[in-house]
């Protein structure tokens, strides 16, 4: 009998109507707020991914790989005007023959100059006309005996001054830069190809310490014709296919869903803003860092539940002070007339 009197109560009825209409109030106001914090933490992320990839741009062709083409070039300009006998001069218009000392010494040169590049794991010059290589290890007296013979013999057909990634004969990545010899000079037919290799490894580690936050924030880089040249933390199919997909969507940055990989930000820069034309793109996901939105989104969360119980609070004082003025009138009212029979299961009032 107490349990259903105690529900019927009116002072309860008062209390419930209170806090309901505040969890009401506070919970609309509180998911608009949440929504809005989701919106502004999204569009953080996708400020955030833009700049740090064109700061992977600026570092990657201006810096990293900046370093290499202008150290190459000035290799190959100094070594050309110095001296008429100067070793690379003299050995692009004459055969190794009888000039062994001048090879030896060149290739010490080249194993020098490959030390001064950090990350580099061989320098070569190939001459064509007399049909031998030397890099900064050995010296090929034919060139179909250098392991990168393969590479050597279509350097004709590449385009110079220009970021090759290619998979050596031992395994080892690498990004190859040529020039054609004499440099610089249009109209004459080369004499020769010098040409470096970088350590893809090597690349990769430079960026991914330079530029991403957490291990899992992912970096790639696609060539012109959308072929994958780079990529931190391993190569994953179902991201570079997700990125490949963002890029040709037209966005430069979306969230998105996956069954397996949770939600993500994909963001990209436009290859047109590309020295190589290559195309940076980013894939970080939602979990993988702490912004302000998110402290923001925690912040409206644990204030919603204080209002909410503050409202229960002012839900009791409002009905205590509606409920026991009222509560006495009608104890008056009853002393005035003659009682009548309890019914169960109603309240006081009735």
């Amino acid at each position: 009998m107490r349990k259903p009197k105690y529900r019927n109560t009116i002072f309860i009825r008062f209390i419930l109507s209170y806090t309901i209409l505040s969890v009401v109030l506070i919970g609309l106001i509180g998911g608009y707020l949440y929504t809005q914090a989701n919106r502004l933490m999204e569009e953080e992320i996708g400020r955030d991914n833009q700049n740090r990839l064109n700061a992977a741009q600026n570092y990657m062709e201006q810096t990293l790989l900046k370093k290499y083409e202008d150290n190459l070039q000035k290799k190959a300009i100094s070594s050309w005007v110095i001296q008429n006998n100067y070793n690379l001069n003299f050995l692009l218009s004459n055969g190794w023959i009888g000039n062994t000392s001048r090879i030896a010494s060149f290739r010490q040169d080249l194993e020098f100059f490959k030390f001064q590049n950090e990350g580099a794991t061989n320098v070569t010059v190939y001459f064509p006309q007399e049909n031998y290589v030397i890099d900064s290890n050995n010296f090929y007296m034919d060139t179909e005996n250098s392991e990168d013979a393969a590479f050597i013999l279509k350097l004709n057909e590449l385009n110079p001054k220009v970021w090759v990634n290619r998979t050596k004969i031992d395994g080892t990545e690498t990004m190859t830069y040529a020039i054609k010899l004499p440099f610089e000079t249009p109209g004459i037919s080369p004499k020769g190809y010098f040409f470096i290799d970088v350590d893809m490894e090597y690349l990769k580690r430079s960026a991914a310490q330079m530029l991403l936050s957490s291990p899992q924030d992912k970096l790639y880089i696609f060539d012109s014709s959308g072929g994958l040249i780079l990529n931190t933390g391993g190569e994953n199919e179902k991201i570079t296919e997700l990125l490949t997909n963002a890029i040709h969507s037209g966005t430069s940055s979306q969230k998105m869903t996956d069954d397996t990989l949770g939600k993500v930000i994909l963001s990209h820069l436009d290859q047109s803003k590309s020295v190589h034309g290559w195309t940076f793109a980013m894939y970080r996901p939602m979990n993988s860092f702490v912004l302000s939105s998110e402290k923001l989104k925690t912040s409206i969360f644990v204030s919603c539940i204080v209002v909410i119980l503050f409202g229960l609070l002012i839900s009791y004082v409002f009905s205590k002070q509606l409920y026991i003025p009222v509560k006495r009138l009608v104890h008056h009212i009853k002393s005035l007339y003659p009682s009548s029979t309890a019914h169960s299961g109603i309240n006081e009032y009735t």
